[in-house]
């Protein structure tokens, strides 16, 4: 099973958010626990603590990035292309999602100010896209 099955196995056939489905299914190449992980990337679904903010699979995976490229070195002392290669994972996200944000992408009521209910039909084909990004770029 490739990591993107893995997430939407995890997002879309066990009911965790995307954030906690990408982190999950990526974090062990990291020495990531998939219990720690799932506890770990549980605020980030529906954009970030349901606030429609950031989209949860782009956090997820901007989380894997940073597993990936960072050093762990102290603010202000951390490598650059950490930054650089969120931002390019993010503009590549937008090009095919359209945003990165949550309430842009799922939908949101206008006139109550929520996400319209059941309008999540798309998230599986971003946790896909933010899979299939992630694996070209590590």
């Amino acid at each position: 099973m490739t990591r993107a099955e893995d997430a939407l196995s995890l997002f879309t056939g066990q009911n965790y958010n995307c954030a906690q489905a990408i982190l999950a299914a990526y974090g062990p190449d990291y020495g990531i626990d998939r219990k720690v992980a799932l506890r770990l990337a549980s605020v980030f679904g529906s954009g970030t603590a349901r606030t429609g903010g950031m989209c949860g699979a782009v956090t997820g995976a901007l989380m894997v990035l940073s597993l990936h490229f960072c050093t762990g070195m102290p603010k202000g002392m951390l490598e650059k292309p950490v930054h650089r290669k969120a931002r390019q994972f993010i503009k590549r996200f937008e090009q095919e999602a359209g945003a990165h944000n949550c309430n842009a992408m799922r939908g949101k009521d206008p006139h109550k100010g929520k996400y319209v209910k059941g309008n999540n039909e798309a998230c599986p084909g971003f946790v896909e896209l933010a899979c299939r990004i992630l694996d070209d770029m590590l």
